[in-house]
């Protein structure tokens, strides 16, 4: 199923206060603990996914870091690539990194690195899921939905950043069309067991509607 924005750009500006509300919807950052067995990183080309993933790494949360994502047709390397380089450009040794080259969508993030981790960790208690802000939530849904059983506890996290900042750095249109995919997929995804549910607020939900019926369009 593919998303596009069928929007002019002021008709996005004028929904900015909509889309912040389905931002705030869909980031989630637990607290974590001091310590947990493994970090894994979704795949995607944010590279604010390495940064929040070095954060990590320095501040003594693991040195088990598992990367998961394939190369897109428009690109010369994988997505799992992309993200090491930057963790390692921002001091994490290759040795604590471990790539997943092949997975293409989310539930394949979690399913490979799953798979992964169980050879190589005896026993996995606890994992840092990290993705973009706005993939957090989906991403544990996704965790819990699919990785095998017996499941390790799940915390999920990303970096820091504002809404109005993530815009600014890709783009207001980019965002929005990633952003409200994944609004839908919140509940279309849990129908098809692909994630657990999550409780939306209504005013999100009417927030997606209103973008929707402005000519965003799902096909």
């Amino acid at each position: 199923m593919s998303k596009r924005i069928n929007l002019t750009n002021q008709a996005l500006e004028d929904c900015i206060p909509e889309l912040r509300h389905i931002w705030n919807a869909l980031v989630q950052k637990d607290t974590l603990p001091k310590h947990v067995d493994a970090i894994v990183v979704g795949g995607c080309r944010d590279l604010g996914l390495a940064e929040r993933t070095a954060e990590l790494y320095h501040s003594g949360v693991s040195d088990q870091i598992y990367i998961s994502g394939y190369k897109p047709d428009d690109s010369e390397t994988t997505e799992a690539e992309l993200l090491a380089k930057r963790c390692i450009e921002l001091g994490v040794p290759s040795k604590a990194i471990t790539l997943e080259k092949v997975a293409s969508n989310t539930g394949q993030n979690i399913l490979f690195s799953a798979a992964l981790l169980n050879t190589q960790i005896r026993k996995v208690n606890s994992i840092a899921l990290v993705h973009k802000p706005f993939m957090s939530l989906r991403f544990i849904a996704t965790a819990e939905a699919q990785w095998p059983n017996p499941q390790p506890r799940f915390y999920t996290t990303c970096q820091s950043i504002s809404f109005d900042d993530y815009c600014h750095k890709n783009g207001l249109e980019a965002t929005a069309w990633e952003m409200l995919g994944d609004f839908i997929r919140m509940d279309e995804y849990v129908s098809k067991g692909f994630q657990t549910p999550k409780l939306l607020p209504s005013i999100a939900k009417d927030a997606c509607e209103k973008i929707v019926s402005m000519g965003f369009i799902v096909r």
